[in-house]
């Protein structure tokens, strides 16, 4: 019979070679041996920290002379800066007042008062005497002649005085009077009552 039809078949025939034993593994040779296994090393486990809980004061515990102390002395410190506060507030204010009165006076009261002559003098006035330190005076004539009304009625004369912001107006039946000094005299003495108060 030709090989090539029993070829798909198992051989009895012939003698195959022993198949080669697998190599034993480190395991195998521990318990052949008779030595024991390798040691598998434990992943460390970390020690928790030893956390207590904080131990609040029982309000027996605390001592309320010590913060009524403290109380009182912040207190009196608050009390003392606003008082400081309030003094050198209106210390500034004073210095600011006795710089900008006399600088209001000579820049606007001449066109004050001239815008209140019309409803202060009555008609039947013939003759207004006006008068005012010298640099006001000028001013104020400047002012009346531009007054159609009283223009014609009004005299200015510059007189001499203590202050810049005094005009004195007065006709037959009556009479008027603008006193800017008189004005900033009675703020700075409003102002330093309120100032000894607060010291107080």
């Amino acid at each position: 019979m030709s090989e090539a039809l029993f070829s798909s078949y198992p051989r009895f025939d012939t003698v195959e070679a022993p198949a080669k034993p697998h190599a034993a593994s480190r395991w195998q040779r521990s318990l052949e041996t008779g030595n024991e296994p390798p040691a598998v090393a434990e992943p460390a486990i970390e020690a928790e920290p030893d956390v207590r809980p904080e131990v609040q004061p029982s309000p027996s515990q605390i001592d309320l002379t010590k913060i009524e102390a403290s109380l009182a002395a912040l207190v009196g410190r608050l009390d003392r800066i606003e008082r400081e506060a309030n003094v050198q507030a209106q210390q500034a204010v004073h210095s600011m007042a006795l710089k900008l009165f006399p600088e209001l006076s000579r820049l606007f009261l001449a066109e004050e008062v001239s815008r209140h002559l019309a409803s202060l003098v009555p008609p039947s006035a013939a003759v207004v005497d006006i008068r005012a330190e010298p640099e006001l005076a000028t001013q104020l004539q400047a002012c009346v002649e531009r007054l159609p009304a009283l223009a014609h009625r009004c005299t200015v004369t510059p007189e001499a005085a203590a202050g810049q912001g005094r005009v004195d107006i007065a006709w037959k039946s009556g009479g008027a009077s603008f006193d800017f000094d008189g004005l900033l005299t009675a703020c700075l003495s409003h102002l330093s009552s309120t100032q000894s108060n607060t010291r107080d």
